[in-house]
């Protein structure tokens, strides 16, 4: 039996006894408000689609958006459809945690995260954009820019100091070829400092490469100090939410 078939099975039977208890009697709703219910229900089905066949990972991505969504339409069902103004960032948070799901349940593709980062990161911003430390987000983008900068200074640094060792190999491998050749003493002289000199250019790049790791390492550490404000700021907004739903 395909796993396609359990969902849709599985979802019929459910809206069946749901009908069922209502047309009796037993329960009663009104559907203009309860049908996000049935969009949670759905989502819920591509779970357990998942979990009957854990090879088919794709079905976490459907599962995310239409649970997230579902809960979204069924808040702002209940408590007024103008709450959607707010929390329309929901519509990006969806699939970027779905991204992370199927990174996380599949096959750990590299390649997931980069999507699901940027839907995951532009949604919390825009969802708690008012609160009063998000206004130094920006910041965040100006240090994260600069450890790429660095990284691919410090990348080319590696790349040139590799150059130089080989062609300092090189010319030490001449050098001695040069003294087993038993040559005149002017040249002998001349290849000892030209391998001295470039001895002295590899020292000083090695150098440069550590002095570009240590300003990475900083520019790191200043990010994860502001990720850090930011998560705190995450949490007093969410707390903030929580008190104004409940006055």
């Amino acid at each position: 039996m395909r796993t396609s078939d359990f969902i849709i099975g599985l979802g019929l039977v459910i809206l069946g006894f749901l009908f069922l208890l209502e047309n009796f009697g037993y329960i009663e709703f009104d559907f203009g408000e309860i049908w996000p219910v049935f969009v949670v229900l759905a989502g819920i089905g591509f779970w357990l689609g998942y979990l009957k066949d854990r090879k088919n990972f794709g079905l976490v991505m459907p599962a995310t958006i239409l649970i997230a969504y579902g809960i979204l339409f069924w808040y702002c069902s209940m408590q007024g459809w103008y709450h959607m103004q707010d929390l329309w960032p929901v519509f990006l948070l969806g699939p970027g945690i779905g991204f992370f799901m199927m990174y996380f349940l599949g096959d750990r593709e590299k390649g997931l995260l980069i999507p699901g980062s940027i839907l995951s990161g532009l949604g919390v911003l825009f969802l708690f954009r008012y609160s009063m430390y998000l206004r130094y987000w920006p910041a965040l983008l100006i240090i994260f820019g600069a450890v790429l900068i660095f990284r691919h200074i410090l990348a080319e640094k590696k790349m040139k100091v590799a150059k130089t060792r080989a062609s300092l190999s090189k010319k030490l491998f001449s050098y001695l070829k040069m003294v087993k050749g038993n040559l005149p003493d002017e040249k002998l002289l001349t290849a000892k400092n030209s391998y001295i000199e470039e001895e002295k250019k590899l020292l000083k790049e090695r150098q440069d490469a550590i002095e570009i790791e240590i300003k990475v390492a900083h520019r790191e550490n200043e990010l994860a100090n502001l990720k850090g404000d930011l998560g705190l700021a995450l949490s007093e907004r969410q707390k903030l939410k929580f008190s104004e739903i409940e006055t």
